[in-house]
Parts: C-alpha cells; sequence; structure tokens
C-alpha cells in the first residue's frame, strides 16, 4: 500500500471544510481525487494519512464524515476505530455488550457517528 501524496493536501482541504460545515463525504466523491486506475488500497491509504495530518484519532476520526449513500453514515471500518479509540463510549453505547462493527443497531451506529461528526467539528472550528 501507498500513500499518494501529492493528494494528501486536496484531501485534507475537503475534510476540514466538511468538517466546519457539518457535512458528510460520499465514499465516491474520495474516489474522485484519484486516477480511475488508482488501486483502492492506496486509496484508502492515503485518505487515513489525510486524516492523521489533521488529527490523531485519539483526538477526532475524520473518517466519521465519510457516509454511504444508503444510510449516509460510515461503514464498518471507522465503527472499529471507534471501538478500539473511544472504548468506553462503545460500551456505553453498545450496552456492554463487545458487539462486532457489523452487529451494531443502525440506532447504535447513528449515535456513534453523531458523537464522532460532533468532536470533528470541534476540531476544525477551533484548529483548521
Amino acid at each position: 500500500m501507498n500513500v499518494i501524496e501529492e493528494k494528501v493536501p486536496e484531501l485534507i482541504k475537503l475534510l476540514e471544510n466538511k468538517a466546519r460545515r457539518r457535512s458528510a463525504i460520499r465514499y465516491s466523491a474520495i474516489f474522485d481525487f484519484f486516477d480511475p486506475d488508482t488501486h483502492r488500497n492506496d486509496v484508502w491509504e492515503t485518505f487515513e494519512e489525510a486524516c492523521r495530518k489533521i488529527a490523531p484519532s485519539e483526538v477526532a476520526i475524520y473518517g466519521a464524515l465519510l457516509a454511504k449513500k444508503n444510510t449516509n453514515l460510515p461503514s464498518t471500518g471507522f465503527y472499529d476505530i471507534f471501538k478500539n479509540k473511544r472504548h468506553e463510549e462503545y460500551m456505553r453505547i453498545t450496552g456492554g455488550n463487545r458487539l462486532e462493527a457489523h452487529d451494531l443497531t443502525l440506532e447504535q451506529m447513528e449515535e456513534i457517528a453523531q458523537l464522532e461528526r460532533e468532536r470533528v467539528h470541534q476540531h476544525a472550528v477551533e484548529n483548521t
């Protein structure tokens, strides 16, 4: 997997703008930054690098801004990161169950995404 360094500043700008505006980012919008033949893993490695350059996941998980078309929520990868970085919050929301991301209810996913999106917005307003 490779980070495509020249795309990182563009992704940072997108993430910061969307965070300040409390807007979600469609997954397809991330792929629009890259050539069609760019390997998927390189796209997501580059995206994660942009997120890390804005803030470490312990501070704000910028991947919370991603939104699937059908639910307007991030995919399970975000929930895995949230579970690892915000374990106490995750356990409170899941009622103490150690649910895997794919086992969360829609209501739990919405609550987690909303909490982190608010954290991301606050970070963007205060730091970008």
